[in-house]
């Protein structure tokens, strides 16, 4: 929503590449200039592992079916591992971005009870 030049996202908003996904919650305000926003973003390798299965599989079928099995069984645990969740504060010219939490795709610090993403601290209140 977008309201008093405040830009809040209440639901995340997804954005996805070839390489990359990312999901984001939390605020920018377009006057201040100022971000508090939760960012997942997740490397594409899960995306793309299929394409290097079918490869091996004709390269080297050994090879091929090892990482075809890993797949199988490792599943969402490879994005998990491939994926971070972090804090983006600051500003749009000069913005802080932390890690909060390696190998994990949810937008939430810590608790699922929270509504926003570091809702105790957001710039601008």
């Amino acid at each position: 929503s977008m309201e008093d030049g405040l830009v809040e996202l209440k639901e995340p908003g997804y954005f996805d590449g070839t390489g990359v996904s990312m999901a984001a919650l939390g605020t920018v305000h377009l006057e201040s200039e100022e971000i508090d926003m939760a960012l997942v973003i997740t490397l594409g390798l899960d995306k793309s592992i299929h394409w290097y299965t079918t490869y091996l599989l004709l390269a080297n079928p050994i090879a091929g079916a090892g990482v075809f099995l890993g797949k199988q069984i490792f599943g969402e645990a490879l994005k998990n591992l491939l994926s971070g969740l972090y804090r983006v504060t600051g500003t749009v010219d000069e913005p802080e971005v932390e890690l909060v939490r390696a190998f994990s795709d949810e937008l939430t610090p810590d608790s699922e009870e929270e509504e926003e993403p570091f809702a105790d601290d957001s710039p601008g209140e």
